[in-house]
């Protein structure tokens, strides 16, 4: 059981949310890529999955939401453990028989050198004390274990287009504004808008506390982190929701509309931040 007094504001928003989230979360606009089947993104992590496999080995899915990562990397390792601080997502991911524990990302309950694997997808943005999760990651990781992160916000893309850093901040600043475009995004795209229906404008703010406060990582400061905690292989790429993660290009749209048609680096055009550190 989790100590609620013991929780920063952080902490209690992302219980809050994905507790009342949690039966809606797979219909929900905001993960509207991660759970078509046959989709890019599904493609990619279970790329990622196969590059870091060990079929003898253990992994640990962190913030594993309703289990899809831990379902899909069964065929990867011989046990996926899904670890959530939310008691209603933990609910959900039951429903596909895995292994699961409710504890805070940085009290976790494991002993140094237990897993072969930590994934944390869609994770880290969510975490307001990175420096200690990464350090927490890197002692429960085994000698030559991977940690694999994905899909998190960059910040250096909206330093290189700056519009949609201002009209992000422009819809998030007003709750009546955020409703409206969360609404009509949700109409066209035919998926349900959990943050508009159980009124949770407050909880979310605070639960994607990167992506709202800071627009994102600095992939800069998640290097030294993990370079800092001893891993001694760290390899940051970028993607805009791509398979392939090499090479990337900037979507024409964000061309167009910042009439930025400068050579950019793959940290200058990409959405997404995914991460590979080997212990």
């Amino acid at each position: 059981m989790i100590n609620k007094k013991s929780l920063t504001d952080t902490e209690k928003a992302n219980k809050i949310y994905h507790d009342i989230i949690a039966k809606d979360y797979e219909k929900d606009i905001t993960t509207k890529e991660l759970f078509n089947l046959s989709g890019v993104c599904r493609k990619r992590v279970d790329l990622l999955l196969s590059i870091i496999s060990n079929k003898k080995g253990l992994c640990l899915d962190l913030g594993c939401g309703t289990g899809w990562i831990g379902e899909l990397s069964k065929k990867y390792f011989k046990l996926t453990a899904g670890l959530d601080i939310s008691y209603g997502m933990l609910k959900e991911a039951k429903k596909k028989n895995l292994k699961l524990v409710q504890a805070n990302i940085n009290r976790m309950p494991f002993k140094d050198n237990t897993f072969d694997a930590v994934v944390a997808f869609s994770v880290m943005h969510h975490l307001e004390n990175l420096k200690d999760t990464v350090h927490n990651i890197y002692h429960i990781l085994k000698k030559g274990g991977w940690f694999y992160s994905d899909w998190d916000f960059n910040m250096l893309y909206y330093k290189t287009f700056p519009l949609w850093l201002w009209l992000k901040r422009l819809v998030k600043s007003s709750k009546v504004l955020f409703y409206i475009v969360v609404c009509i995004l949700a109409f066209f795209n035919f998926r349900k808008a959990s943050v508009v229906r159980y009124r949770q404008y407050h909880n979310f703010m605070l639960a994607e506390y990167h992506a709202n406060k800071n627009s994102g990582l600095d992939p800069e400061y998640l290097e030294k982190l993990l370079t800092d905690a001893g891993f001694n292989k760290v390899l940051i790429f970028f993607h805009n929701n791509t398979v392939k993660f090499d090479n990337p290009e900037p979507l024409l749209i964000d061309r167009l509309l910042h009439f930025n048609f400068k050579n950019l680096k793959p940290s200058e055009c990409c959405r997404y931040i995914m991460i590979l550190a080997q212990k």
